[in-house]
């Protein structure tokens, strides 16, 4: 087929490992998180006083809501893959389908292609060997008491005016 690149690229296993591998990072967080909010909780932390304990404050302070940031973070992305990597693998299977059926479509075309190019130069060869040439494809009309079908809808044989040519 006339691609140059997989239309569904990605391995939805390695998705999958990643999907994981973020949410237990995110996990990880959400428990240290939780010991640090229980740690700032306990009476000795409440209790200490001094420039010590202003400064540990003052950058402390922020650590419990990056923490947050950081845990949603993880686990929005995690939630994003694993909702993803098993729509890759359909789409993968549905290309991979697609892809089978246009091989053997073309495969199918050229073969028809090639019978009706033996057909169109057999009749050439008959009929002027014949001596009828193009009056037996004005007149010998078989087609009219056929009646062909494709994909359920009657159609109609092309007059012989529009058949192809014999070749020389």
């Amino acid at each position: 087929m006339d691609m140059d690149r997989d239309p569904t690229p990605g391995d939805p296993d390695e998705v999958r490992e990643l999907a994981d591998q973020l949410q237990e990072f995110a996990d990880d967080v959400g428990e240290a998180l939780g010991t640090i909010r229980g740690m700032a909780g306990e009476r000795a932390m409440l209790d200490w006083a001094g420039l010590s304990a202003d400064a540990f404050r003052r950058e402390f302070d922020d650590v419990p809501g990056n923490l947050t940031k950081l845990e949603d973070s993880y686990s929005l992305c995690a939630q994003a893959l694993h909702a993803y990597w098993p729509r890759l693998q359909t789409a993968q299977g549905m290309a991979d389908r697609a892809l089978d059926r246009a091989i053997n479509a073309q495969a199918d075309l050229a073969s028809a292609q090639s019978a009706l190019g033996g057909a169109t130069d057999w009749l050439g060869r008959a009929a002027d060997r014949e001596g009828v040439g193009e009056s037996v494809r004005r007149e010998y009309r078989p087609w009219d008491s056929i009646t062909f079908y494709e994909n359920g809808q009657q159609v109609s044989v092309p007059e012989p005016t529009s058949w192809p040519r014999p070749r020389s």
